[in-house]
């Protein structure tokens, strides 16, 4: 080999290593501004300090946001749009709901009127029987 295709082999292997010639002027351009730029703003933590202001608001919101998921978990929220998806379902849960009621409060007034039946069956059989003698008579 000749000293100056030796020469020529040792730049293109040059260029190569370093990949100059894939780079444009602009691309250079560009990165030395973005150099610049990050020398001018501080970062901290990966964050500048112009962004810092508007993460805060971004967290705060993220907040209000669990807060309201948890108290939609605990109010069963949920299940109450799905009862309302569901007219039959509600229909039926309701219905339901309603003769237990009902039967409740049968027991009840029923529970009430044999109680004071037992505590005041002196009064009414001796006024039963003095109703009797006035029909019979």
């Amino acid at each position: 080999m000749t000293g100056s295709s030796e020469e020529e082999l040792r730049e293109i292997i040059d260029n190569l290593s370093s990949k100059k010639h894939l780079l444009t002027e602009e691309a250079l351009k560009a990165k030395a501004s973005f150099d610049q730029f990050k020398e001018d703003a501080p970062f901290t933590g990966g964050i500048s300090k112009l962004s810092k202001k508007k993460v805060r608001p971004v967290e705060e919101f993220n907040e209000n946001v669990q807060l309201l998921l948890a108290v939609f978990k605990h109010s069963k929220f949920d299940e109450f749009i799905y009862l309302l998806s569901n007219p039959s379902k509600l229909f039926a849960i309701q219905l339901l709901i309603g003769i237990i009621r009902g039967i409740g409060f049968s027991v009840g007034v029923l529970l009430v009127l044999f109680m004071g039946a037992y505590f005041f069956q002196d009064l009414i059989i001796s006024g039963a029987g003095h109703v009797l003698k006035s029909l019979i008579s």
